[in-house]
């Protein structure tokens, strides 16, 4: 089973997309157009933003921040250009686009057919200083990024005297496992009804024989839950374990406590028996 669900998620992705950037690419550039320190920092961010931000409002904080319209239109036209056009500007700038063409030509040696260049995809984290990437779900656009990462250099250093070079990356399992859900890649009815037992007590008073008898379930490798709030009505009780989608209900109150014994009731067909605590297990797991 983990088998056939790890190969539905790689065929999953295989349908999807990957978006590649490169942090040494707007750092040569801008370090071409000259820019300080705090324009780099407000630039970033608004680079990362773009998307959610939309190109009125994206153009609206680049004159903002930088108040030169010279630099503001060479930025936005890696957008529109493309970044080839930067290509004998600088040393910096050479090396950053032949880092970010060689690296889709060994992509696509290695049969990754699904990737290109988004030099919107910055990774906001500071810590990242080569290329970045992020995995998007194209038929769920909703759910945003569902994976990313990218290349640094100086990150263990900050917890080492060794300089270690590595590349690091998050995924984020809700949001691909809802995307999986959604297109039918997996099928997760079977554990709908994960719980076998609810026990339900009626009264603080039947409390302590309750919790023998969760426990005596639980010994018996019956996955089982207490409703602990002992003083809620019957009805409030019955209502959880139908919700939870529990098999069975095991009730406790006075009678059973003084006769050592449970009111099991069949949460399927409402059947209700009232049995010793073993005689409970073995019904259980014969079903």
């Amino acid at each position: 089973m983990i088998q056939r669900a790890l190969n539905s998620v790689s065929e999953f992705i295989g349908d999807n997309a990957v978006r590649v950037g490169s942090r040494p690419f707007w750092d040569a550039l801008f370090d071409y157009l000259e820019m300080t320190d705090g324009q780099k920092k407000d630039v970033f961010v608004l680079i990362d933003k773009k998307d959610k931000m939309g190109d009125d409002d994206f153009a609206e904080g680049l004159s903002d921040t930088l108040n030169d319209v010279s630099k503001e239109n060479q930025i936005k036209s890696v957008f529109t250009n493309g970044y080839s056009d930067f290509l004998n500007k600088s040393d910096k700038l050479d090396l950053a686009v032949a880092e970010l063409n060689d690296f889709m030509k060994t992509l696509e040696l290695f049969g990754v057919k699904n990737a290109e260049i988004d030099l919107s995809i910055t990774r906001g984290l500071a810590y990242y200083t080569g290329l970045v990437f992020e995995f998007k779900l194209l038929r769920y656009p909703e759910l945003g990024t569902a994976a990313g990462g990218g290349r640094y250099a100086d990150l263990a250093g900050k917890f080492s005297k060794t300089k270690i070079i590595g590349v690091g990356a998050a995924i984020g399992f809700s949001r691909i496992f809802v995307a999986l859900m959604e297109s039918g890649a997996i099928d997760l009815s079977q554990f709908e009804s994960p719980v076998d037992v609810a026990v339900l007590c009626m009264g603080d008073e039947n409390l302590s024989y309750a919790m023998f008898v969760l426990n005596a379930f639980r010994d018996a490798n019956v996955a089982s839950v207490a409703y602990l709030d002992a003083n809620k009505k019957f009805k409030n009780q019955i209502e959880y374990a139908d919700k939870i989608k529990t098999k069975y209900s095991a009730i406790i109150g006075e009678t059973e406590k003084e006769n050592q014994v449970v009111a099991l009731k069949d949460m399927t067909s409402g059947n209700q028996v009232v049995v010793p605590i073993k005689d409970a297990i073995k019904l259980v797991l014969g079903a």
